[in-house]
């Protein structure tokens, strides 16, 4: 914290409890300092702004450093936290709404770390693609749907037998 600060808040410094020391001292910096609730739901729906090579988990560490104290903060960091990622990525992990956020976040990782392999080995191969190769990538996003579709089928299934077991 700067000296210009430090020097409007002599008594919070000073004001402290015996028994637990700074803990006063903490709370009334924050609460002069500190991001306000609806500044930080503000922040977390804009998006923070990270690199765009920053991989998904500590993007997601961000989320919940910034989320941290808000009600209802584990939904809003898993929408938050899904909004920032790339949309070839949000469109996988978006399907998997069993699965806890740290998961997603490893399966996202790998795929960051599988795009950025592909991503360089497709620049290079943009230049002489042919018909062939087109054809090849459409068949590969025909799978990728079709992939996706499974999915959430299998989700459905899930969610449904996780119903009939709990029924007496």
């Amino acid at each position: 914290m700067d000296a210009g600060k430090l020097a409007n808040i002599p008594h919070i410094i000073t004001d402290q409890d015996k028994e637990t020391p700074y803990t006063k001292s903490k709370e009334r910096l924050i609460g002069v300092y500190g991001l306000t609730d609806k500044q930080k739901l503000d922040q977390l729906m804009k998006g923070i702004k990270c690199p765009t090579n920053t991989k998904p988990s500590l993007v997601l560490q961000e989320v919940r450093q910034l989320s941290a104290g808000l009600k209802g903060s584990e939904i809003l960091v898993r929408q938050a936290w899904l909004n920032m990622l790339p949309l070839n990525i949000q469109m996988i992990l978006v399907a998997d709404e069993a699965s806890p956020v740290d998961l997603l976040a490893k399966i996202a990782d790998k795929m960051f770390d599988l795009q950025e392999k592909s991503t360089k080995v497709a620049a290079i191969q943009t230049m002489s693609m042919n018909r062939q190769q087109l054809a090849e990538n459409q068949v590969l996003t025909t799978v990728c749907a079709a992939l996706s579709s499974l999915t959430k089928q299998i989700v459905g299934i899930q969610e449904k037998m996780r119903d009939r077991e709990y029924r007496p």
